[in-house]
């Protein structure tokens, strides 16, 4: 890593700092395919820079390195006076290293998918039965290996029908 890239990083560290401690909101454009089905390539996160009580299932945004990840928690553990995160995307296998409570600039509140105008509050009691359904998820497959049923086509499923049809 350059002095450049450290100086990056740590400039942009001070911004998110600062909007957390405003309470302020920002949208994110996601580069990436970890989330899918629910958020793909292309969509935007609204993000809240001041949450503080981040629990199991709730949707992050957090630093690692000079990029910013957009991963599901799935189990929380107090380390002195920090909380320690282990999060992972939704379509993939293996869990993030442990992600800092200092590293998190914020929590997902809202989905708009590519090309569309609406947003999807992902707050309400559906949205956290799917983050609930990723958390039994995961623990299953702790104790045993769960077949990928067919690429997470039955997950693509029940998130369409959640979506009711905003692809």
């Amino acid at each position: 890593m350059s002095a450049h890239d450290t100086e990056s990083r740590d400039l942009a560290g001070a911004v998110f700092d600062l909007w957390s401690a405003a309470g302020k909101k920002t949208e994110l454009t996601v580069n990436g395919w970890s989330m899918r089905p629910l958020i793909d390539y292309g969509d935007t996160v609204l993000l809240d820079h001041a949450a503080r009580d981040i629990r199991p299932g709730a949707i992050v945004a957090f630093r690692r390195g000079n990029k910013i990840v957009v991963h599901r928690v799935l189990r929380r553990r107090r380390v002195g006076d920090e909380w320690v995160y282990v999060s992972r995307g939704d379509a993939t296998v293996r869990h993030d290293p442990p992600v800092r409570q200092h590293a998190v600039i914020g929590e997902v509140l809202s989905l708009r998918k590519q090309g569309a105008t609406a947003w999807t509050d992902l707050r309400g009691a559906r949205w956290r039965a799917l983050g609930t359904l990723m958390l039994l998820r995961d623990m299953l497959q702790s104790i045993t290996p769960l077949p990928r049923l067919g690429g997470n086509a039955a997950l693509r499923r029940i998130v369409a029908l959640m979506l009711g049809g905003q692809r």
